[in-house]
């Protein structure tokens, strides 16, 4: 017997299910349309001025940002190729300090936390 579900009141195969819910997802677009992720982290950079952060702080910040951006130049592509790019950052062997200033200062990416999970 073949497997069915009920989408929009409709009885239909597992198969067209998957197939209709493909075509109901959003074409991909970059994350930022229209600005660089050097403009962005400027913006970025001034907003943690403001707030009063260390110039040290802020200093490490554009690093750590920048680093990440010449590594992975088409990270912003979309929102999957951003979290593949913070996960390669990230699982490359460094110190504990300085994963734990990379996992700081790239947080404002958050990657889907189900891709940690065990399968």
């Amino acid at each position: 017997m073949k497997e069915t579900t009920v989408m929009r009141g409709k009885i239909m195969s597992k198969a067209k299910e998957t197939k209709a819910l493909r075509s109901l997802r959003q074409p991909e677009t970059p994350i930022m349309a229209g600005i660089s992720w050097e403009e962005a982290l400027a913006r970025f950079l001034l907003m943690k001025k403001a707030q009063g952060l260390r110039e040290r702080t802020v200093n490490d910040y554009r690093r750590v940002v920048t680093l990440f951006f010449r590594r992975f130049p088409d990270a912003l592509k979309d929102e999957e190729n951003l979290s593949d790019s913070v996960y390669q950052h990230m699982a490359q062997k460094i110190g504990p300090n300085t994963y734990n200033l990379r996992l700081i200062y790239l947080s404002c990416a958050k990657p889907e936390p189900e891709k940690w999970k065990a399968a």
